[in-house]
């Protein structure tokens, strides 16, 4: 992580559901409801376990990248794509639980990892509680790559009983404190439901109030 971050490109297993409202002309957006909206709450429109979350203004989701085992998706700024960016949405969606029994499991073998490579790393969990059912750890950390690098992000992990779902937001520097409260905020509407099971039901959504934060 020292020379680059790794990426890859949005897929199974998320439902950006403004972009999916906005293709039957509908709203989207959230997970625990949020803000008010011009647009109208929509319901997800899936048959199987997913991450539900909303398409910020003016950002679009780019193509999917799979390697068998997860497939990553981002979602960019517009102006920005997976060659040239300064903040990007990614998931990971694995095909799998991945072998991991608890949410909290992920944030203690990334933090390892980043306490390794980061020349300063520090993390603060914002909230552990089940969410929707599902094991669920949500933290926000900083990473200092070199004396004039620095990435800061978010990352919201849910363990699905299918799939293992891994949502992060990332700046290529340090965001204001308004911005981490926006992002801090959009998170928490993100969720995992699954249609066929009623202890993981999926609830309205609608399109999020505020697009990119800015610095």
């Amino acid at each position: 992580m020292k020379t680059s971050i790794a990426l890859a490109l949005i897929g199974v297993g998320l439902l950006c559901a403004g972009h999916a409202a906005a293709q039957r002309g509908g709203g989207g957006g959230g997970g625990r409801g949020g803000g008010p909206s011009e647009m109208p709450e929509i319901m997800p429109n899936t048959d199987r376990e997913t991450m539900i979350l909303s398409l910020p203004e003016e950002w679009y989701p780019a193509a999917p990248l799979s390697d068998g085992s997860k497939t990553d998706s981002y979602l960019f700024p517009i102006g920005q794509d997976h060659s040239d960016w300064t903040e990007a949405l990614r998931q990971e969606a694995f095909h799998s639980t991945a072998g991991i029994e608890t949410a909290v499991r992920v944030y203690e073998l990334r933090s390892q990892s980043n306490q390794e490579n980061c020349s300063d790393y520090s993390s603060k969990i914002r909230d552990d509680k089940p969410d929707n059912g599902y094991s669920m750890i949500f933290w926000e950390q900083l990473c200092e790559l070199s004396e004039d690098q620095s990435v800061a992000s978010l990352h919201k992990v849910v363990l699905g009983n299918d799939r293992l779902f891994i949502l992060s937001k990332i700046w290529k520097y340090d965001p204001s404190n308004r911005t981490w409260r926006q992002w801090r905020n959009y998170f928490e509407n993100v969720y995992v439901c699954d249609p066929t099971k009623p202890e993981h039901p999926c609830r309205p959504v609608q399109r999020p109030s505020g697009g990119r934060g800015g610095r």
